[in-house]
C-alpha cells in the first residue's frame, strides 16, 4: 500500500518521517524568532527546522544520485530554488494534514505501533522489529521518542485520508462501457480549412491595384501595412516602392468578402464531391493546392472523438460509429472554418481481463491525484501560512 501510494499520490504525505538520515548536512535557515527549532506554521501546525533539514537532505541526495555522486554547490542550490521548493512541499503537507485532522481521523496506540513496527526497515533486524535498534537509531540522530511518535500519529492520519481518497471505485458497467468505447476504433479521412486563410487565393487585377494606389486615402493604408511588413522582415525588408503593389493586392483581397464566401463554398463542394466518391487522390491534390491538412486513415476511438484541427459534431460522429457507417460524409460549416469527415473502416478489440485491471488501476490513480489536487487547492484558499525563519 505504501509503495503504491508513493508512486501515484504525489501531493499527499506518503511518509512524514521517511527513512532516517544520519547526517544533517545543511541547516540553511536564519532565525527571526526566539525558538530556533520552528521554521513556520500552517494554521498553527508547526514546520520544524529538523523536518525541513531532513526533506532538504533527501532532495540533495536525489540530485547527488542523478549527478553520478557529485553534490550540488550552495550556488547551485540557490539557483535552483531548492530550499524554497522544500519549504513549499512542507507547507502542502501540513495543509493536507490539517484537512485530515478536520475529518477527525484518529490514530490509536495499536495503529501507531503497527506503523512503527511494519513500515520502518531502519528499525528492523532480520526483517523483525528490534526495539533496541529503534531506540539507538533515534538517539543517534537526536530525535526524541515523543516527537517521532507524534510524527507517526500524523502519518497514520494521513494514511487514513489516502485510503479514503483511493477508495473510489468505478462500477463494472461504467468500466465495461468505457473499455468498449476505447476498443471501438475507426480509420478515418478528414480535412478542414480556415475560411479567412483562403483570402490569399482570391484574384486582384492590375487595374484594381493601380486604381487603389492612385487614391489619396490609400497612402495611409499602404504606409501602415509597410511598417508592419518592415517590422516583421527586419533587414531583409524590401523598399516601399518595391512592396507597394503587393501590399495593395493583399489589402484588396481582404476586402473581397463576397468573393471569399463564393470561393469557400466552391472549395467545400469540391471536397464534398471527392469525399463522397472516395476520390482520395483528388482530395490530396486539393489539399496540396490550397495548403490544407489532409488526415488520411487517422486513428480515432469512440472514447475520444477528436482529431487535431477538426471541428465536428460529436453526436453525429457517435451515431456514425454506432452504425458502422462508411458511406456518409459529415460536414461542419462554422463561421470560421469548414471540416469534412468520413470513416473508411471500423474495428473492435476484445477486452481482456488484464486490460480491465490496468484501466481500473489507471482510473483510480488518476482520480486520486485529482482529488488530492482539489483538496490542496481548497486548503490553499483558506490556510494562513507563517514563516518564522529565512531560508
Amino acid at each position: 500500500m505504501t509503495q503504491r501510494r508513493s508512486k501515484f499520490t504525489q501531493i499527499t504525505i506518503s511518509l512524514i518521517m521517511g527513512s532516517i538520515i544520519i547526517a544533517f548536512v545543511f541547516t540553511g535557515v536564519q532565525s527571526f524568532t526566539n525558538n530556533p527549532n520552528e521554521l513556520g506554521d500552517v494554521d498553527g501546525t508547526k514546520i520544524d527546522v529538523s523536518e525541513y533539514n531532513r526533506s532538504l537532505n533527501r532532495m540533495l541526495d536525489y540530485y547527488t544520485q542523478i549527478n553520478q555522486g557529485k553534490s550540488l554547490t550552495q550556488k547551485e542550490i540557490r539557483e535552483r530554488g531548492l530550499k524554497e521548493q522544500v519549504f513549499q512541499q512542507l507547507v502542502s503537507q501540513k495543509m493536507m494534514l490539517n484537512f485530515a485532522k478536520s475529518m477527525r481521523f484518529d490514530a490509536g496506540a495499536a495503529a501507531v505501533k503497527n506503523t512503527i513496527v511494519s513500515q520502518y526497515p531502519d528499525f528492523q533486524t532480520n526483517k523483525q522489529f528490534d526495539v533496541n535498534k529503534y531506540k539507538r537509531v533515534l538517539k543517534l540522530n537526536g530525535i526524541p521518542f515523543k516527537k517521532f511518535e507524534e510524527d507517526v500519529i500524523e502519518q497514520v492520519k494521513m494514511n487514513k485520508l489516502n485510503d479514503l481518497i483511493e477508495a473510489h471505485q468505478l462500477s463494472d458497467k461504467y468500466t465495461n462501457d468505457l473499455l468498449r468505447f476505447k476498443n471501438s476504433s475507426a480509420k478515418v479521412n478528414a480535412i478542414s480549412f480556415d475560411k479567412e486563410s483562403m483570402t490569399k487565393f482570391l484574384t486582384v487585377t492590375k487595374d484594381e491595384t493601380d486604381k487603389f494606389l492612385a487614391e489619396t486615402k490609400s497612402k495611409a493604408i499602404i504606409d501602415s501595412l509597410y511598417e508592419s511588413y518592415k517590422a516583421k522582415e527586419g533587414k531583409k525588408a524590401k523598399t516601399l516602392d518595391q512592396m507597394k503593389s503587393e501590399l495593395a493586392g493583399s489589402h484588396l483581397k481582404r476586402t473581397k468578402r463576397e468573393e471569399l464566401k463564393a470561393f469557400n463554398e466552391n472549395l467545400k463542394a469540391e471536397l464534398d464531391k471527392a469525399f463522397k466518391a472516395n476520390n482520395w487522390k483528388e482530395v490530396a491534390n486539393l489539399a496540396k493546392k490550397y495548403d490544407l491538412k489532409f488526415q488520411k486513415e487517422a486513428e480515432m476511438t469512440l472514447l475520444n472523438l477528436t482529431l487535431p484541427g477538426l471541428n465536428l459534431n460529436e453526436d453525429e460522429m457517435r451515431n456514425l460509429f454506432t452504425a458502422k457507417n462508411i458511406n456518409d460524409v459529415l460536414t461542419n460549416d462554422s463561421p470560421l472554418s469548414v471540416s469534412l469527415f468520413k470513416a473508411v473502416s471500423f474495428s473492435n478489440t476484445k477486452t481482456e481481463e488484464k486490460d480491465k485491471e490496468q484501466f481500473l488501476t489507471f482510473s483510480k490513480n488518476t482520480t486520486s491525484r485529482g482529488l488530492n489536487f482539489k483538496i490542496l487547492e481548497l486548503q490553499k484558499k483558506k490556510s494562513k501560512v507563517t514563516q518564522y525563519l529565512q531560508l
